[in-house]
């Protein structure tokens, strides 16, 4: 079997260790198989794909016209040359080339919610979210096979989009570090130090943390967030650290900038609260991250929160600045409820069973069944 895995596009954010997942881990699950990887040109990824029987073609985005260039003519070519049985593409829409079977991973959660979950669209980015519902449109029409990364993802894409072909669960998983002690109460006098581990997006709901502290500046004193974007990852962003700067809560509200994936590990165990305030995800890897590293997760009272984290995370509306505030003064004030989260999540990752031989293994299974319908 020739199999051709397009992850170029999955190069910032929680896209890097999704990709870097599947495009190392499926040629390891089957090494009789002979892939080409189209990857980022990231130490990441052609770590991960330097294995004997892995073409690997890295691709380096200096633009958008460079992308828009490479998709149109160094990509295509590329596969053509290949002649795969199955391109499985990573990035939300397949590859206009012919092969016997068109796979897809579908990560935004943006095709499956409604409006009211994306969070301040700017016009560039609602013009951006129709191109690419364009883009998917057409390749549903190639596509035979879909992965979505939950159940609740799956019923949603069902529901909003008229697929004939089949639809399989590919779960974002992390790799066998052992589970982590859990943190103990902070020393006193010291803030709850409170992690948010993402990118700026607007669906990240970040503005409800500013706004939150804004109202509730001195029942909140003793509570430490840490942001960890750039001004330059969107124009929401730069508003952001702006505002968050003019109403005077940088002792409060501390960016640390991206954090990169080596490091996450480290960010986390020196966090004492993971927060994740998002109106929509699709599988956020950094649930199974603080619950690997044993700290307790605040988020959204949402379908996608609840089929990961399950009993496993304190939930707030993620509308609400008064929910998000008493959710976070809870457990400043019970280090019994942060211990039980913490347990709870270890928990959860057992019975979640997101290790990436079993994910992937299903993945190869899929493909092959697919594949042998045709």
């Amino acid at each position: 079997m020739r199999v051709a895995i397009v992850a170029h596009a999955l190069r910032a954010g929680g896209g890097v260790p999704v990709g870097v997942n599947i495009a190392g881990g499926l040629p390891r699950v089957r090494p009789d198989w002979e892939f080409l990887c189209v990857v980022p040109d990231m130490p990441e990824y052609l770590a991960a794909t330097g294995q004997p029987h892995v073409h690997t073609l890295p691709f380096r985005q200096t633009s958008r016209a460079t992308r828009l260039l490479f998709e149109q003519m160094a990509l295509p070519r590329a596969i053509r040359r290949f002649a795969p049985d199955i391109i499985f593409s990573l990035g939300n829409a397949t590859v206009p080339v012919h092969a016997r079977l068109h796979a897809m991973l579908l990560q935004d959660a943006h095709f499956v919610y409604p409006a009211s979950h994306y969070g301040p669209l700017s016009p560039a980015d609602r013009l951006q979210l129709a191109v690419n519902r364009l883009r998917l449109r057409r390749s549903l029409r190639y596509a035979r096979l879909v992965f979505l990364q939950t159940t609740c993802m799956k019923a949603r894409f069902l529901e909003a989009w008229n697929f004939a072909g089949s639809v399989a669960v590919l779960p974002n998983f992390l790799d066998s570090r052992p589970h982590a002690t859990p943190h103990s109460t902070p020393p006193q006098g010291l803030p709850l130090r409170v992690l948010v581990l993402s990118r700026y997006y607007p669906h990240k709901n970040l503005e409800l943390i500013a706004n939150t502290f804004r109202q509730f500046r001195h029942e909140l004193h003793d509570i430490e967030i840490r942001l960890t974007i750039s001004a330059n990852q969107h124009p929401g962003a730069r508003r952001l650290l702006q505002a968050i700067s003019a109403d005077h809560l940088e002792r409060q509200i501390v960016n640390t900038g991206p954090i990169p994936i080596t490091d996450l590990a480290l960010a986390c165990q020196d966090a004492d609260v993971m927060l994740l305030p998002s109106l929509l995800e699709s599988f956020s890897g950094t649930y199974l991250e603080a619950m690997q590293t044993g700290i307790p997760i605040v988020t959204s009272n949402l379908d996608f929160a609840h089929e990961v984290c399950g009993n496993a995370a304190l939930y707030f509306d993620p509308t609400s600045m008064m929910d998000l505030a008493q959710a976070l003064i809870r457990l400043r004030d019970d280090a019994q409820l942060r211990h039980d989260l913490v347990t709870a999540g270890f928990g959860r990752l057992t019975s979640l069973q997101v290790d990436w031989k079993s994910a992937l293994e299903q993945a190869a299974t899929a493909l092959e069944d697919a594949f042998g319908r045709i």
